[in-house]
């Protein structure tokens, strides 16, 4: 990655109880104007969120908006198609709150939010990313 002129950033706060935290793209969304912290739908996930704003802060990211209350994402549940839209799975419950919480910190960036609906056949418990 460095030949190809990426800057290699390491997350270097430890955290012993979140063996998932080596997956650093879902509690975070980066835009051109700054970071988005999500905020997980697994619980054993929580608390990722906030040793990666250390991180950001560290190094100068601003931090433009946090998920709060009931509303979950992560990385996963989120893909940039191009520059101004985010495409947003709509999934059950807290993740469907998430999804009207993106107006606000992405207005500003002239984004446009799609909302996908996750297809599941066996049920929310068959989904990976969910909520409880």
């Amino acid at each position: 990655m460095r030949a190809a002129g990426v800057e290699v950033v390491y997350h270097d706060v430890d955290l012993p109880e979140h063996a998932d935290a080596v997956f650093v793209f879902d509690p975070v969304l980066i835009t051109d104007k700054g970071a988005v912290l999500l905020s997980m739908g697994k619980e054993l996930r929580r608390g990722e969120e906030a040793a990666m704003a250390a991180v950001l802060a560290r190094l100068g990211v601003p931090l433009q908006y946090s998920l709060h209350g009931a509303a979950r994402a992560e990385g996963g549940d989120l893909l940039w198609l191009d520059q101004h839209t985010l495409a947003v799975a709509r999934a059950f419950g807290p993740t469907a709150k998430a999804y009207v919480s993106w107006r606000r910190p992405l207005e500003p960036l002239g984004a446009h939010v799609l909302g996908v609906d996750l297809p599941f056949d066996g049920g929310p418990e068959a989904c990976l990313h969910r909520s409880p």
